[in-house]
C-alpha cells in the first residue's frame, strides 16, 4: 500500500477552507490517522471476512477487551482483519503503540458507530469522518459547525434544474481529507448525512 502523501494542492486547499496554514505536526498527525485507515480499507477491499458482521466485530472487540493477556494474544491472533484492522487503527490514531491489546480493543468497541436500523455504512468511511472531525476540531474548526451554508444556493451536480444550499466548510474539509485518503470525492449530500450520523455517535475531540 503506498504512503498516504497530502499534495501541495492539498495542503492549498485544506489552509484555504481552514483559514490557516497547517503545521508539520498538524500533518503529521493528520498522516498517521489516514495511514491506519488506509490499511483498514485496503483488507476490507480484499474481500476478506466479507460474512463478518459489525455485530461479529463488537463482540469479538468486547471479548478481547476484557481477556487475559494470553487470551487476548491468542483472540487477537485468530481474529478476523476487520477486528484487528480496528484495534491497530486506534493504536495508530492515539500514536500509542504500546497500548496492551485490551486497551486498543476498548477504544475501538467505543469507537464503533451505534447500531441503526436500514443500510450498513462503509466502517472505514466512517473512521475516517471521525478522524476528518477531529482534525477539523483540532485546527480550531466548531465540530458543530452547520452542514450548508445558509442562504447560498448551488446547482446540483447532474440535475440542472437543482439546486441546493452550498456545503459549508466541515463539509469540504472531511471531502478533501477523503480524497487525500485515497477515496473518490464523495458526493456533498451523502457526506453531510454521514457527518450527522458521525457526529451524533462521537465526541471529535483529540485524544491527549
Amino acid at each position: 500500500m503506498p504512503p498516504i502523501v497530502i499534495a501541495d494542492r492539498d495542503q492549498r486547499e485544506l489552509a484555504s477552507i481552514t483559514g490557516r496554514d497547517l503545521t508539520p505536526s498538524d500533518f503529521a498527525t493528520l498522516v498517521d490517522a489516514l495511514d491506519a485507515i488506509a490499511r483498514l480499507r485496503e483488507m476490507n477491499a480484499k474481500g476478506a471476512d466479507e460474512a463478518v458482521t459489525p455485530a461479529d466485530v463488537r463482540r469479538t472487540l468486547a471479548a478481547i477487551a476484557k481477556a487475559s493477556d494470553g487470551d487476548a494474544a491468542r483472540m487477537a491472533a485468530d481474529c478476523d482483519t476487520v477486528s484487528i484492522g480496528a484495534i491497530d487503527a486506534q493504536r495508530f490514531r492515539t500514536r500509542d503503540a504500546a497500548a496492551t491489546l485490551q486497551e486498543a480493543a476498548h477504544r475501538a468497541l467505543a469507537a464503533l458507530p451505534k447500531a441503526s436500523a436500514g443500510r450498513s455504512t462503509d466502517g472505514a468511511l466512517r473512521l475516517l469522518i471521525r478522524a476528518a472531525l477531529q482534525q477539523w476540531a483540532h485546527l480550531g474548526g466548531d465540530p458543530a459547525a452547520p452542514i450548508w451554508v445558509k442562504g447560498e444556493w448551488v446547482r446540483v451536480k447532474g440535475a440542472p434544474n437543482a439546486w441546493r444550499e452550498r456545503a459549508s466548510a466541515i463539509v469540504r474539509f472531511t471531502s478533501c481529507i477523503a480524497t487525500i485518503a485515497g477515496w473518490p470525492r464523495p458526493d456533498n449530500s451523502y457526506l453531510a448525512r454521514r457527518i450527522r450520523e458521525t457526529r451524533s455517535n462521537f465526541s471529535p475531540t483529540l485524544p491527549e
